[in-house]
């Protein structure tokens, strides 16, 4: 009797496995396709983030660095953001197929309305392209996994972590630095070339209200050509053991809607707009009067 049912439960095994088999294979095919790629091959990767226009956002890998293309605006992609990116593809690693239908595409978010899909290439050869759906919290709350689904696959796979990374609007991935200083270290201000002196309270509150300062709030139809007939303003801040210098300047443009144009030489590809309410008034409503300021 014992051999019988010894014989019963691998001959289930073995049913199992064999039923089974494709998916395992696929699982494991899918693994190893995907970590055998070296990020540091690559050339070009191609992100249409999750939302209502599925526009695509193109990374092309240059001799200096990765330039991000989005419609017909270009921008340099900032070292620490363009590693955490080539990192996440590395840290990828299925742990099971949850589903092998079309139908369930939906449930896990990787059909076509949900999910953000993701293709990298090693000069003209795709050599990634894949689909990454929902995110799930573990029952008790100790790990959070995805779901990600290979491009014209039918099985959908379970991953560890959250892939936010790359379901990342255009604006999200640009540069949104104004300003980022330790106020410890500022010796001297000067607007335009007066210096401005305040007491340590006043200059201890006005730089740790913009210390650490970002806007998303970019100014791309600002006409740099025109910016030095526009300048009003320069900000200029003198910090200890630093032979450079952080220049924040001010810009005015009359036909603007938000006709406050704010530069910094910490960011020195990029505008940002303002109204009289906005960074304007955090950084140079405090030490100029409005009176200087063209209606």
């Amino acid at each position: 009797m014992k051999r019988f049912l010894l014989f019963i439960v691998l001959l289930g095994i073995a049913y199992f496995m064999t039923s089974n088999a494709g998916q395992f294979k696929k699982a494991t095919s899918f693994q190893a396709n995907l970590l055998r790629t070296d990020t540091a091959q690559l050339t070009r990767i191609l992100i249409i983030p999750k939302n209502k226009v599925k526009t695509e956002l193109t990374f092309n890998r240059e001799e200096n660095g990765w330039i991000l293309t989005h419609l017909i605006k270009n921008i340099r992609v900032e070292p620490i953001t363009m590693e955490a990116i080539l990192t996440s593809l590395t840290a990828i690693k299925p742990n099971r197929v949850v589903a092998n239908q079309s139908e369930d595409w939906a449930t896990y978010g990787v059909d076509v309305l949900q999910s953000t899909k993701v293709s990298a290439f090693v000069g003209s050869e795709k050599v990634i392209d894949f689909i990454i759906g929902k995110s799930k919290m573990s029952k008790f709350k100790e790990r959070m996994t995805s779901f990600i689904r290979i491009d014209n696959g039918v099985e959908v796979y379970e991953i560890d972590g959250i892939y936010s990374l790359f379901n990342q609007q255009f604006d999200n991935y640009r540069n949104q630095t104004i300003l980022k200083l330790d106020p410890s270290r500022v010796q001297q201000i000067k607007l335009q070339n007066d210096e401005v002196l305040l007491d340590s309270i006043t200059k201890l509150t006005y730089f740790n209200a913009i210390s650490t300062l970002q806007s998303q709030n970019f100014a791309d139809n600002f006409d740099e050509t025109a910016a030095v007939d526009n300048l009003l303003k320069t900000l200029t801040i003198h910090l200890d053991d630093t032979p450079n210098l952080v220049k924040i300047s001010l810009f005015y443009d009359s036909m603007a809607v938000q006709p406050f144009i704010i530069h910094s030489s910490l960011n020195k590809d990029t505008y940002f707009a303002s109204d009289s309410a906005g960074l304007y008034a955090k950084i140079f409503q405090p030490l100029i009067t409005l009176d200087s300021i063209p209606e």
